[in-house]
């Protein structure tokens, strides 16, 4: 309180060329920390998703949830498995995305996953699913509640490789929460364009920004979105950029991100937009006669 003017004015000029600075290089995990005092993570390596900015993608309070819109959970497997519930909005899916919630339990059983943390989660916020009802429509009908999709990675639908040999991972989550798994896009590029193409669309009306995540049902998600889950760097500044380097460096932040983006691709493939754009034929224009024997 007792600094002079001038003294501050000074502070206030470091201040601001460090976050020149700082931003100029990409460190924006830095600029929260040292310019701005904000609580961030550190990032060590390169960030798979640069985009994400916690001032942009956190709500301001727990995200709403609509009882007349899908609810789509993304799912990751193996020994830590992890499960991510978000709800698109709009008929076309175009106005905006909420992420309500996630969960991942380290070394962990794939059904005792599923019985303790999904259906836990489920019946704390009330996100049940429809039920049908009888056949022949007699007894107490089908009750309301929410139309689920799931997608993940496709190797749950390989026997053996994330749960015990006689049955799948994929027809574990088909059989417990009565759903019909979907593969996510086998290819790495396929997930890494959509997150970064959709954490830089803007919002629509009042939304700061496309994707909304819920601040308090998050936590694992959030740090991997905001550093966690990177690239990692040598000391001489080489980046590895590919998803088995990601995963090996960052541990269980890797798992909930990547469940996220199988979800993401599966919602808005935008890889899948950019080939078809590009396989489109260029329009064909007619060729100017030459006016002369020069071809003028």
């Amino acid at each position: 309180e007792n600094v002079p003017d001038k003294h501050r004015e000074a502070i206030e000029r470091y201040r601001k060329a460090n976050k020149a600075f700082l931003e100029s290089i990409g460190r924006h995990d830095l600029v929260a920390r040292l310019a701005e005092g904000r609580t961030g993570d550190v990032q060590v390596g390169e960030a798979v998703m640069p985009y994400f900015s916690r001032v942009k993608h956190l709500a301001k309070e727990p995200v709403l949830v609509y009882p007349t819109l899908p609810l789509w959970r993304a799912w990751d497997c193996g020994g830590t498995p992890s499960c991510v519930w978000m709800q698109p909005l709009g008929p076309d899916r175009m106005a905006g995305l909420n992420i309500i919630g996630s969960r991942v339990a380290m070394n962990a059983g794939l059904e005792g996953f599923i019985l303790n943390d999904v259906l836990a989660f489920q019946q704390k916020y009330g996100l049940m699913p429809r039920t049908p009802g009888t056949k022949a429509g007699w007894g107490k009908g089908p009750r309301g509640g929410f139309t689920y999709f799931d997608v993940g990675d496709p190797s749950m639908l390989h026997e053996g490789k994330t749960v015990k040999a006689e049955i799948t991972a994929a027809l574990l989550v088909n059989q417990l929460l009565h759903t019909a798994f979907q593969p996510g896009p086998v290819e790495w590029a396929a997930r890494r364009e959509s997150g970064h193409s959709i954490f830089q669309r803007g919002g629509r009306g009042d939304r700061i920004a496309f994707v909304q995540m819920d601040p308090e049902e998050n936590d694992t998600l959030i740090k991997g979105f905001a550093g966690r889950f990177r690239y990692p760097r040598t000391n001489a500044g080489k980046v590895t950029m590919t998803i088995e380097a990601a995963k090996s460096v960052s541990g269980i932040f890797a798992q909930p991100t990547d469940a996220c983006l199988y979800g993401f691709a599966r919602l808005y493939p935008v890889l899948d937009w950019l080939r078809q754009h590009n396989a489109q034929a260029a329009p064909r224009v007619p060729r100017r006669r030459p006016k002369s024997f020069l071809g003028a």
